[in-house]
């Protein structure tokens, strides 16, 4: 994916929503890129920023 798609991505509210849902264990991963259209490879990744954009925002950070 390039950063385009993934800024795109990351501006879907649905689609943060889903990541943010799912559990980090991977068990749910494949159900979200496939309702995302993503390959399952990435969901880790973007779960990731998304905690991570999260959390800066919350502590100011």
């Amino acid at each position: 994916m390039n950063s385009q798609s993934i800024t795109r991505l990351l501006t879907d509210r649905h689609a943060i929503r889903l990541l943010m849902a799912s559990p980090t264990d991977g068990s749910q991963d494949l159900y979200v890129s496939t309702m995302i259209g993503i390959p399952q490879t990435v969901v880790p990744a973007l779960r990731q920023r998304c905690v991570e954009h999260t959390v800066r925002r919350w502590t100011g950070r």
